[in-house]
């Protein structure tokens, strides 16, 4: 885990890691990369806290504003997202699409939608 403070919408914390990541391969898990701050500071923090090898995980991929530089500086050696929203703001010949993995979020969406109509027909 990484602390980050937010406040006033300014980010103020250290980024202190909890936890021992030395010589580790550490997943960074969040809902969302915006504009890949957040990302990229967690993912400093771990690998100046020992990590060798860190992962992006985001459920959504909005790459917003300067996200592609911002990520480009090679702390985070993958970044997997769901195709939930299409990473179209990221220029196909930037370097962080070749670290990008893209799964689909269609077969989560199915079962969630087979489970509800399910529990619906039982009801009945």
């Amino acid at each position: 885990m990484v602390d980050k403070r937010r406040a006033a919408g300014v980010v103020s914390s250290e980024n202190l890691v909890a936890g021992d990541v030395e010589g580790g391969v550490v997943f960074l898990l969040d809902d969302l990369i915006a504009g890949g701050g957040t990302m990229q500071r967690a993912a400093l923090a771990l690998r100046q806290s020992g990590a060798v090898t860190v992962l992006a995980f985001a459920a959504h991929g909005l790459f917003t504003g300067s996200a592609a530089a911002v990520l480009d500086d090679g702390c985070l050696s993958g970044i997997a997202i769901t195709d939930s929203v299409p990473p179209f703001r990221l220029a196909a010949d930037v370097a962080v699409r070749a670290r990008l993995s893209i799964a689909s979020i269609v077969p989560a969406f199915a079962q969630a939608i087979a489970a509800s109509h399910e529990t619906w027909r039982h009801k009945r």
